[in-house]
């Protein structure tokens, strides 16, 4: 068992979480999960070494992201990849994530990946209400569909930093399929939103409002 503070350091490789559902709680302050290393922790590099988070395909059951639920926490996830997660068993309206979903408490997003994730709730790569702003880094969310609101990423409550990430082939049932903003600030730097699509007719926007130009 984790204690406040620790550090996880992941070797490369594929891992489907508790019961092989593909679902983590951490309900445990100020962890860091740290991915990218070969299988003798002599190099880390997560272009070379992915550490994989995701749901078996042959899992039968109720599917779910990745979930971090503690008040007055504080995560790190750095050097992860989260591919080809699927949620099932719930509506367009119901708050959920296909690959990591983060409330009540703080976590930093840096230098990994959320590839081709769906959601049939909102958010098919990342649900966010935490207090605080989320500061998401050096990050790419592709390919990840919701059949709600929030392709790639869906901010219910608090804000965002999104610096030099890449907001691409995302797509939404409704609007928003790059990003959706409940409350608060979202302030991109040095960021790439392309070719995210939704299919509402009326409003088939990457976004559901302003965001803040952070340069």
């Amino acid at each position: 068992r984790c204690e406040s503070g620790d550090f996880i350091h992941v070797t490369e490789g594929e891992y489907v979480g508790k019961l092989r559902i593909g679902t983590w709680k951490v309900d445990t302050a100020f962890i860091s999960l740290i991915g990218g290393y070969d299988k003798e922790f002599k190099e880390r590099n997560p272009w070379t070494h992915p550490t994989l988070l995701y749901c078996p395909e042959d899992f039968k059951g109720r599917r779910g992201g990745y979930t971090i639920d503690g008040t007055g926490s504080s995560t790190t996830v750095d050097a992860c990849t989260f591919s080809g997660n699927v949620v099932s068993g719930i509506n367009a309206n119901v708050a959920s994530s296909g690959a990591f979903y983060t409330q009540n408490g703080n976590t930093t997003f840096t230098d990994s990946t959320f590839d081709a994730n769906d959601s049939p709730g909102v958010a098919g790569g990342i649900f966010v209400s935490t207090p605080g702003t989320l500061p998401i880094t050096n990050c790419t969310l592709q390919g990840n569909h919701s059949d709600g609101l929030g392709g790639a990423l869906f901010i219910s409550s608090g804000g965002a930093t999104i610096t030099n990430v890449t907001i691409a082939g995302n797509s939404s049932n409704l609007f928003a399929a790059g990003i959706f903003r409940g409350s608060g600030t979202v302030t991109l730097k040095n960021t790439l939103l392309q070719n995210n699509t939704a299919t509402d007719p009326w409003n088939g926007w990457a976004v559901n409002t302003m965001l803040t130009d952070g340069g």
